[in-house]
């Protein structure tokens, strides 16, 4: 112990770093770890710190966040990128939907501005469907007149040809009584 106690000194290193050093050996020994995959681990967020262009503290407490957000929404951190892909193609989906909606939105809008368009031309053109509405209504009138006006027409042919019929055979009558008269005119002379 004493010539730990003497090299420490030496190194100038602290019983407190000691102490963590030996903590931390437990710690990776405990969790079935070796000293070479540590210093690859941390090797590796060296390399990404410098990548990136972060302090090591930086990715540590993001690292830490990531734990913390990752058992606030109740999933192993493992499982982090699972999740940030489903939530990506959930904002997908709903980013898809919310454009079908908005293309929905514009017909609709579209559509009112058509209707509104033509209740305005309706508004400018009622007195003219109101006439053109009277006038179909009138020329119905006048197509029943002139419809009983051809059935009175027709009667009234009827009854005139009638008359020319029995006026023709009166005609026929007076011209046979007067072939008669002449031959007994001519009898009698």
């Amino acid at each position: 112990m004493r010539i730990l106690a003497v090299k420490l000194r030496k190194d100038d290193i602290g019983l407190d770093d000691f102490a963590f050093v030996v903590r931390f050996q437990r710690i990776i020994k405990d969790n079935g770890m070796n000293e070479a995959q540590l210093e690859s681990i941390i090797s590796d967020f060296l390399a990404y710190c410098f990548k990136n262009n972060i302090e090591l503290d930086r990715l540590i407490y993001t690292t830490y966040n990531a734990f913390a957000l990752a058992e606030k929404a109740g999933i192993r951190a493992h499982d982090i990128p699972e999740y940030i892909d489903k939530g990506r193609k959930t904002i997908d989906e709903l980013q898809l939907q919310r454009q079908e909606i908005i293309t929905q939105r514009q017909a609709i809008f579209e559509e009112i501005n058509n209707q509104q368009r033509k209740l305005s031309e309706y508004r400018k053109n009622g007195p003219l469907i109101k006439q053109i509405k009277e006038l179909r209504l009138a020329m119905k009138g006048m197509s029943e007149r002139l419809k009983n006006s051809q059935e009175d027409a027709e009667a009234w042919r009827r009854k005139v040809g009638h008359l020319y019929t029995e006026k023709a055979s009166d005609q026929e009558r007076i011209k046979e009584l007067e072939e008669k008269l002449e031959s007994l005119n001519e009898k009698v002379l």
